[in-house]
């Protein structure tokens, strides 16, 4: 990329709704030339949490990249995130029957806040399922997802430079 600049991405977190939302700007920054196949006209990319869920698979993965920040279409961009999410929805809804038995909250709720017992009982899934380890929750994640688009072992490789 010829483009010699001092532009500073930053974003913010959010969960996979930053993420997505750094997706739409890379590529609309493909759109304007400031992201080509062989690099960007950023001096700087600093991310959160979410954001970081973006850039972590931007930066170490080649499928990732192509399919988010070189995607030839917003409709791609689009088919790319429903795939993600598909894989996102499969890893957080694989619940054993004995971590479903120890968050059901039917019988704490009524009719009227059904919905509040729903969001409770999902968040006491994912926590159970994932040990209450963050961590290993992103770690999951990002490995199931990868498989799933096409970059198998991303999550092992070493942060380095030779690997960006």
């Amino acid at each position: 990329m010829s483009i010699t600049s001092n532009l500073i991405w930053a974003s913010t977190g959010g969960g996979w709704r930053a993420m997505f939302a750094d997706v739409g700007y890379a590529n609309i920054f493909q759109q304007a030339d400031l992201f080509s196949s062989s690099g960007s006209a950023f001096k700087s990319i600093s991310t959160v949490s979410g954001g970081s869920w973006f850039s972590t698979q931007l930066f170490y993965s080649d499928e990732f990249y192509n399919r988010t920040a070189m995607a030839p279409s917003p409709e791609a961009v689009n088919d790319f995130v429903l795939e993600w999410m598909d894989s996102y929805y499969s890893i957080s809804t694989d619940v054993s029957e004995e971590t479903k038995q120890k968050c059901n909250f039917t019988d704490s709720y009524t009719e009227d806040n059904a919905q509040m017992a729903d969001t409770v009982t999902d968040f006491c899934q994912l926590l159970e399922t994932f040990n209450y380890d963050w961590a290993n929750f992103t770690y999951n994640m990002l490995e199931g997802t990868s498989n799933d688009y096409g970059s198998p072992g991303f999550v092992d490789l070493p942060a380095t430079v030779d690997s960006e």
